[in-house]
């Protein structure tokens, strides 16, 4: 429809039709809220309607579908089979690093070379690509830097002779030769098609930063270490999303077995 005709309860009536979490709802309209200012400006319209309607407001149910959300990570053997079956190096780069560092889609989408240390071996985590605008990491802890195992650096070495030259974001479309417009190209362009060709049960790309979490949860990592590696304030947000896994592994994450980790770590 026109701009000039949109209306608050259109907006009402799109938002109660979505099927996506409330994150993404509200991604959405803050892209279209900065769209309509400029009609704002150009006179098409008196106010932005987007000012006036609240998502959470005509989303109410959508909290209770939100916190059944299931933790469902890759097992061992299907990472395997995932990075085997990736149809472009690429695409294989991309997936081993997100297993390896438990990044955000949104954040690989925005990692930059200079991000990263080689000589330390992190990544400094500051940016996020949301709906293709590059803005903050979702919270302050967000910003951060994550240590780099062999494997990350490896798919990072790899990954160099496609991107490094540009000397902006590492992982890029290869379809494109630009930078990932957002997570959901990531999953439609690259994951859908290769965890089909592998075989492997369908769940979420963000399924790769929960691997990354109950893999180290497993061997029993510090979880006050994971906690500042995946951007959380604390371990508290680990109990709530991994508290089975860590009750399964219980005998593994003892505080002194992990304090021992930690101070081998360091």
């Amino acid at each position: 429809m026109p701009a000039g005709e949109l209306t608050p309860a259109a907006l009402k009536t799109w938002i109660q039709d979505q099927k996506t979490t409330l994150k993404t709802i509200r991604n959405q309209l803050s892209f279209l809220r900065s769209a309509l200012d400029e009609a704002v400006t150009d006179g098409v319209l008196q106010i932005n309607p987007v000012s006036l309607v609240t998502a959470s407001r005509y989303q109410s149910d959508k909290s209770e579908a939100e916190s059944s959300y299931v933790v469902d990570p890759l097992s061992p053997a299907e990472v395997e089979a995932l990075l085997s079956a990736a149809g472009n190096k690429q695409w294989e780069n991309l997936f081993r690093f997100a297993i390896q560092t438990g990044l955000r889609s949104s954040e690989l989408c925005a990692l930059r070379w200079c991000d990263i240390d080689f000589i330390h071996k992190t990544a400094h985590v500051q940016n996020a690509s949301v709906v293709g605008v590059i803005k903050g990491t979702k919270t302050k802890a967000g910003t951060r830097k994550v240590e780099l195992s062999e494997e990350a650096i490896s798919a990072l070495n790899n990954q160099k002779p496609f991107t490094f030259m540009k000397g902006d974001t590492i992982f890029d479309d290869p379809k494109t030769g630009k930078s990932w417009a957002s997570a959901d190209a990531i999953r439609k362009k690259a994951w859908v098609p290769t965890l089909r060709k592998a075989g492997i049960r369908y769940r979420n790309p963000y399924q790769t930063r929960h691997t990354f979490a109950t893999s180290h949860i497993s061997r029993g990592a510090n979880l006050f270490w994971l906690a500042s590696q995946m951007g959380h304030k604390g371990p508290e947000m680990l109990f709530r999303h991994y508290g089975a896994y860590l009750k399964e592994y219980d005998g593994n994450s003892s505080i002194e077995q992990s304090s021992n980790i930690q101070t081998n770590r360091n």
